[in-house]
């Protein structure tokens, strides 16, 4: 059997409990590693974590970018401040992540870079356009990535999820909108995050080898319209 990659997986809050995960990510099935809370340009890198990360499983053959955060408002009142929060977290963090893990990944002879973005790297999005600005710049990263690291036999993609449950969509705002949401949807359901992950987990794995600088959609058909 080959062996399981070690993966560093990114996140802007703690980690998670084993429960908010996937019973074959939770039993070590899939994969062995470590998540990590994302930089920003104020904290460049992952410091130390990523050598930790391969001092204890070995070069990095993975990394979920999935720092994100989303802040409602419409462009022209929102504030700078917030609007940079928004990039460094949702875009720059991503950077940083790449940035860190191709040493590790080129010493490994390859590796899958999995970056979380959004449907709203796909389309509009009314009152959130610091996330669709955000979202949109990780999509088109994931592209150029993918392109510079081919040679590298490093594969990168990206995951537009659409509506989900998760505790930072769990806001009133977000919550207010969730039914409404739901039944436009020509399937019309709210994910849940396993499922999204499974979707990583596809991603990631040696199964999408022949898929680089794509896009996949768990949107249960929104942009069909």
């Amino acid at each position: 059997m080959k062996p399981i990659p070690p993966v560093i997986g990114t996140a802007r809050r703690p980690a998670q409990t084993a429960l908010d995960r996937p019973a074959e990510v939770r039993n070590g099935r899939h994969c062995r590693g470590r998540e990590l809370e994302s930089g920003t340009h104020e904290r460049p890198g992952l410091g130390g974590r990523d050598a930790a990360t391969e001092d204890a499983f070995g070069p990095v053959s993975v990394l979920v970018n999935n720092a994100g955060i989303v802040r409602f408002g419409l462009i022209a009142e929102t504030e700078p401040a917030a609007w940079r929060q928004m990039l460094d977290i949702n875009l720059t963090g991503t950077y940083l992540g790449i940035r860190a893990v191709v040493p590790s990944m080129r010493k490994a002879g390859g590796g899958a870079i999995v970056n979380i973005s959004s449907g709203a790297g796909t389309t509009d999005s009314f009152g959130v356009g610091a996330c669709v600005a955000g979202m949109w710049g990780v999509r088109g990263m994931t592209k150029t990535a993918a392109l510079e690291l081919a040679r590298d036999n490093i594969r990168v993609n990206s995951i537009h999820p659409g509506n989900f449950i998760t505790p930072m969509s769990d806001g009133s705002d977000a919550v207010a909108v969730r039914p409404a949401a739901a039944r436009n949807l020509p399937s019309p359901r709210i994910s849940r995050p396993e499922e999204i992950t499974r979707l990583v987990l596809f991603v990631a794995s040696d199964e999408a080898r022949f898929s680089t600088g794509s896009e996949f959609l768990p949107d249960a058909g929104h942009l069909l319209g």
